[in-house]
């Protein structure tokens, strides 16, 4: 079977970095599953690795992408047949910007045909990392505050509602002012703040959830309550330094944190990154990504929006994703031409 990806052929600016190829599909084996492709998510990590900031990827070509929505169309001998002809949504570890796609037949999630793509594809990543942050890996308890960086993006999103729903007194903070209105119309509580504004705040939190990195973390601490505990998930603000002298200035900017003056206040720094996760604990995360879509039944959270954008058009929609005025998941729609 012949198809096409978006593959990443050059570091650097989005309007030269990919080339639509067409490859040959290997037939599925064992418990594979060959997924034909209607939606393959971009995330923040794919913006890092095309400008050459992400570890993982180092050698091109390489096709970016995780997370994806598709039908199942043809299986290998030891699946589940009752997989066949099943719309489904999946995590990738990279190799998802394709048409179709070879995987673990184990971790797809059957989802309704009438689903629409674009409340689809919010099952996938950015859903996954806010549940798992709030429910399963941070002992959240009602009561608590918490300041959400990025709430305008799918993880800061729905983040923001899974800590309201268990009680979590959620802080959103995001880019820029026009995206304020837009999501206190889909249920985030006014006021929002700016990034702006966060230098002026003296409020103190139990959680901060940070998408920035850089000098951010070091005025974080000085926000976070004793026993309180940081969670950084991105780091945009890798954007904003290029060069060497960039990274470094960075890097820099973290801090070095004394793990003595940790331990006096009973507080805490550590990361959150459901790729590495995925890779080292994949049937667990399986099993939480069914827990997760459940409970976004139960909650009823108001779906974000969602872009498609045709194959061609990747360079557009990486800029969009890039330029931090976006508001919720950017997709690449293969049922586009």
């Amino acid at each position: 079977m012949e198809s096409q990806q978006l593959a990443l052929t050059k570091f650097g600016n989005s309007q030269e970095a990919f080339t639509l190829q067409n490859f040959q599909m290997p037939k599925p084996v064992q418990k594979e599953a060959i997924v034909e492709v209607e939606a393959s998510g971009l995330n923040f990590a794919d913006v890092m690795a095309r400008l050459g900031l992400y570890a993982p990827v180092k050698n091109l070509p390489f096709v970016l992408g995780y997370d994806l929505v598709g039908k199942v169309v043809e299986l290998g001998k030891e699946a589940d047949p009752n997989l066949l002809g099943k719309r489904v949504v999946s995590l990738a570890r990279f190799g998802g910007y394709r048409k179709h796609i070879n995987l673990n037949s184990e971790g797809l999630i059957p989802i309704p045909d009438d689903m629409a793509t674009e409340e689809a594809i919010n099952y996938t990543t950015a859903f996954l990392t806010a549940y798992l942050m709030a429910e399963e890996y941070t002992g959240i308890a009602e009561g608590k505050t918490a300041l959400v960086y990025s709430a305008a993006g799918g993880v800061g999103y729905f983040l923001y509602h899974f800590l309201r729903a268990k009680g979590v007194k959620a802080q959103a903070v995001v880019g820029s002012a026009e995206k304020i209105s837009t999501l206190v119309e889909m249920g985030l509580k006014d006021p929002i703040w700016l990034n702006s504004e966060l230098e002026n705040k003296s409020e103190k939190f139990d959680l901060i959830f940070n998408a920035r990195g850089g000098q951010t973390v070091k005025k974080d601490l000085s926000r976070l309550s004793k026993g309180g505990k940081i969670i950084l998930f991105g780091a945009a603000d890798q954007l904003n330094q290029k060069g060497i002298l960039g990274k470094l200035k960075l890097l820099f900017g973290f801090g070095f944190h004394s793990p003595i003056k940790l331990i006096v206040n009973s507080q805490s720094i550590c990361g959150f990154n459901l790729l590495s996760l995925s890779g080292e604990h994949p049937v667990m995360v399986v099993k939480s990504h069914h827990r997760a879509i459940q409970k976004f039944k139960e909650l009823n959270i108001p779906t974000i929006p969602a872009s498609g954008f045709a194959p061609r058009e990747v360079a557009k929609a990486h800029a969009l994703l890039e330029s931090g005025k976006s508001t919720g998941k950017i997709f690449i729609d293969w049922t586009k031409h």
